[in-house]
């Protein structure tokens, strides 16, 4: 219930509000004389968590689980570039995986080395694909736990949907990278440093510093993650900043000297990010937008920002002053975390792009989950105050129900998410399947395909050999390739004792300029072109 009069000197009456919570209401008023001084209205100054919530725990479970399996079917979609390279480089012997890693992606040897040991079970790209869905649900799920745990029960039913939505969340689900790893690994570090400072257990900074490693390990970028959460917590409460940062300096510190070391470690292999500068200026601005990007996920966005950022402007001025100011107190750890963790990663890999482009899309994965939270505590918090047990009055003294229209608004919203989740689970990149099977069906004795590097060599193989199909290869370097998405192939004709009568050239947009130049000017014309989708086959014979 909440009570508003007019201003002073016409009779006001005290303000007094519920929010329910699960099992809980905590309320909350402003007396006629004010509070006194040195009384907080919220009680003791220190971090309060809601109450266990079965119904809560439960529904994010369930959004967690449906978000998951409605995945299932486009685990066999196209391999794309990416995946193409840690199939290759899964399957590698250690000693060649090895000799690779010196020249491209030592970065994401960890990662490598993780999927041999899943790939040994089954080689498929279903498989191959299972740990990354699996992250994604977990992630979901713990998303939702946390928002349960720090905001209440619509908090964590909405930050768990915004989490199932988010369009990299889900790109990344259906994917062979360590992207959807690291998203969980983040999330992991999120959790154990709300209950640090819930119970202040030096155990729990220790447990935080290991998963941080592990998401540096996985994918350097995305341990700004973690880095971003304890800053912002830092900063959070600047009376308690000495405090904090004595008890954070041996765990974290040991977690960005490793973070450090690595990045040393692996600084000298700049291919792995140089092709960002060739991006167009259009695609590096859109990746700007971070976990944030996609369009339909943009608008649902919106729709709750806007909400977000009229509503308690309204029930500021309707006498609820004093309340937000203790609601500001009692969630500013977590709206702190939770905003460090959604923005700063992509503000600082935006920044230094300015300088040189280092920074796309997918390298804010891990701060996908930080947004749903930041977004699912602050809506949260509004549905629990316009929506939960109490009502706002007109001056006139009539109430008017504000429930029916924040509603319409979720209804909206969700159905903009829904079409957003359909949308971008069935984003098609390439179709390999149907050029193996094209070039399968066409091609002649003495043919051969030319693939111009490890992925697309590893994707065509896969849909062939799946089809019981085999057709030549043009001659590759193999592992000593320096950059990853450079020619890998062979582009002296003299090594080869015949050349073939037929070239299936297959080029994903990368190029093939150098091979254009040495195998194919006055040897071989061009018969015809086939696109599938954004990978264009063309058909050359002597």
């Amino acid at each position: 219930m909440a009570e508003h009069q007019g201003p002073e000197g016409e009779g006001r009456r005290p303000f007094v509000a519920s929010l329910t919570s699960g099992d809980a209401t905590l309320t909350i008023s402003e007396q006629s004389e004010g509070v006194a001084q040195g009384e907080s209205v919220l009680g003791p100054n220190r971090l309060q968590t809601q109450v266990n919530d079965r119904f809560g725990s439960w529904a994010v479970t369930g959004v967690g689980l449906i978000a998951m399996i409605g995945l299932v079917p486009w685990l066999g979609a196209s391999i794309y570039q990416d995946e193409g390279t840690s199939l290759y480089s899964a399957q590698l012997p250690w000693s060649d995986l090895w000799a690779q890693s010196q020249h491209q992606d030592l970065v994401l040897l960890p990662y490598y080395v993780l999927l041999h040991f899943w790939l040994l079970v089954s080689f498929s790209i279903e498989w191959a694909r299972v740990p990354s869905l699996l992250a994604f649900g977990a992630v979901v799920i713990l998303v939702g736990r946390i928002g349960l745990q720090i905001g209440g029960r619509w908090c964590g039913i909405i930050a768990s949907v915004l989490a199932a939505t988010n369009t990299l969340m889900i790109e990344k689900a259906l994917s062979a990278r360590p992207y959807e790893l690291t998203a969980l690994s983040a999330t992991l570090c999120a959790a154990v440093l709300v209950k640090w400072l819930e119970d202040g257990r030096r155990s729990r900074l220790w447990l935080f510093s290991l998963l941080g490693i592990a998401t540096a390990l996985l994918q350097i970028f995305a341990v700004l993650a973690p880095i971003a959460m304890v800053f912002a917590v830092l900063l959070a409460r600047p009376q308690r900043l000495a405090e904090r940062l004595r008890a954070m300096a041996g765990p974290v510190g040991t977690m960005v000297l490793v973070t450090v070391t690595f990045a040393a470690v692996t600084v000298g292999q700049r291919g792995q990010v140089s092709w960002i500068a060739s991006l167009p200026f259009a695609t590096r601005l859109e990746n700007a937008r971070g976990p944030a990007v996609g369009n339909l996920y943009d608008v649902a966005l919106l729709i709750v920002a806007i909400i977000a950022l009229l509503v308690p402007r309204y029930l500021w001025y309707q006498g609820g002053r004093a309340m937000w100011l203790e609601l500001l107190d009692r969630d500013r750890d977590w709206l702190a975390l939770s905003f460090g963790w959604a923005v700063l990663p992509t503000l600082l890999l935006v920044a230094i792009s300015v300088v040189h482009p280092v920074f796309v899309d997918r390298y804010a994965t891990a701060s996908s989950p930080g947004l749903a939270l930041l977004l699912g505590l602050v809506s949260g918090r509004i549905v629990q105050l316009v929506h939960g047990r109490h009502r706002i009055a007109t001056p006139g003294g009539q109430r008017q129900p504000r429930g029916k229209g924040l509603a319409v608004v979720g209804a909206v919203v969700l159905a903009i998410l829904s079409l957003s989740y359909w949308t971008s689970a069935s984003t098609v990149y390439a179709d390999l399947p149907g050029l193996a099977l094209y070039v399968a069906e066409h091609a002649r004795p003495g043919d051969a395909i030319v693939l111009h590097d490890h992925d697309l060599t590893t994707a065509v193989e896969y849909y062939l050999a799946r089809d019981g199909r085999r057709v030549a290869l043009w001659p590759e370097v193999g592992v000593q390739q320096s950059d990853p998405d450079g020619v890998d192939l062979v582009l002296n004709p003299g090594a080869l004792k015949v050349l073939p009568r037929r070239l299936w050239i297959v080029d994903d947009g990368n190029g093939l300029t150098g091979f254009s130049r040495s195998v194919l000017d006055g040897r071989y014309g061009l018969i015809s072109t086939r696109w599938f989708i954004t990978v264009l086959l063309s058909l050359y014979s002597q």
